[in-house]
């Protein structure tokens, strides 16, 4: 297939376009950031409708896979996330526009309903944080759309190579002995990024009538994050993580909130101390009876990630490990 991969500079893009490319689609890149390394590379702002809609038309591609979204928790309000709604409605109008044959792939977030209720389906929508607002508003555009053409994914918490949150945050703190975890046991999905590209292949195989119009969790089986948070910490430092009792996170994070209001910058606020000390469970069983399970080495992705990670930052040498 041709394919028009919006975002495919970035964390998740970027991989995935090259294992398209190595299965033969042609694969153009649009992004914002031109990327030297990535070939067939286009700029794109879907926040433009006459560039969105030039670039459409041009390429005319059978797949349209839409990873352009802001990800982080830092905005105040819904209208810091436009991108994640307002340029999806520019996008369906160019799509609709100029080349209605072509099929959506997007990409919102398991944030579009908030750990707190039950997974037995996918609506209603109940949001956590204002990111999941705006993903959730992105949903409904898609929905109430003229488009037919389409598959909602909603990834649980990736990580791995260049995931950037995790090198200058995570990482960082659990190399100065910073970083601690809850002793409760909880669940939540977490998956590698190279398993999440192994899942979107699994679903471009299957004909597009199968999934149109359907909503899709990725993501492994939820389980202990202490598992992967462990996994991390051995690579960085040698040791597990100090486990503390849940009030202390609950204690930072109203902390944080209050410093961040100041202006002075604090690793915890009440979201990420939510996040660290509660379970979030998905609805991943229609997306395993459709594809199967992905098996995952954890071993080794944490190997490959933390030795880029290194490598990158601190002109490390896998060879002398």
């Amino acid at each position: 297939m041709k394919i028009l991969v919006i975002g495919g500079a970035g964390f998740i893009g970027k991989p995935l376009s090259a294992r398209l490319r190595n299965f033969g689609h042609n694969v153009v890149v649009a992004d914002t950031v031109i990327s030297s390394e990535i070939l067939e590379t286009v700029n794109l702002d879907i926040m433009n409708l006459e560039l969105t809609k030039t670039t459409i038309r041009k390429e005319k591609p059978d797949l349209i896979i839409n990873l352009a979204s802001r990800t982080d928790d830092h905005g105040k309000s819904i209208f810091d996330y436009q991108t994640n709604f307002i340029g999806l409605g520019i996008l369906i109008e160019a799509i609709h526009a100029e080349s209605p044959n072509s099929y959506l792939y997007h990409f919102s977030t398991q944030y579009v309903i908030g750990p707190e209720k039950s997974y037995d389906s996918f609506l209603p929508y109940f949001p956590y944080t204002t990111y999941g607002d705006s993903k959730a508003v992105g949903e409904i555009v898609l929905r109430n759309s003229k488009l037919s053409r389409w598959t909602i994914f909603r990834p649980t918490a990736v990580w791995g190579e260049n995931h950037k949150g995790f090198e200058d945050g995570l990482w960082k703190l659990m190399k100065r002995n910073l970083f601690f975890q809850s002793r409760n046991q909880i669940r939540r999905s977490y998956i590698y990024v190279g398993t999440l590209i192994e899942q979107i292949l699994k679903f471009i195989e299957i004909d597009f009538n199968y999934i149109q119009g359907k909503t899709f969790y990725l993501g492994n089986p939820p389980s202990d994050p202490r598992i992967l948070m462990n996994a991390f910490s051995k690579e960085l430092n040698g040791r597990k993580i100090l486990e503390v009792p849940r009030w202390i996170f609950t204690v930072l994070g109203k902390i944080g909130e209050v410093l961040q209001i100041l202006g002075i910058p604090f690793p915890l606020n009440k979201v990420r101390s939510e996040i660290l000390t509660n379970s979030y469970d998905v609805y991943l069983q229609p997306t395993i009876e459709l594809i199967g399970e992905i098996p995952e080495n954890l071993n080794n992705a944490v190997i490959l990630t933390i030795e880029n990670y290194l490598a990158k930052d601190f002109k490390f040498d896998p060879q002398q490990r």
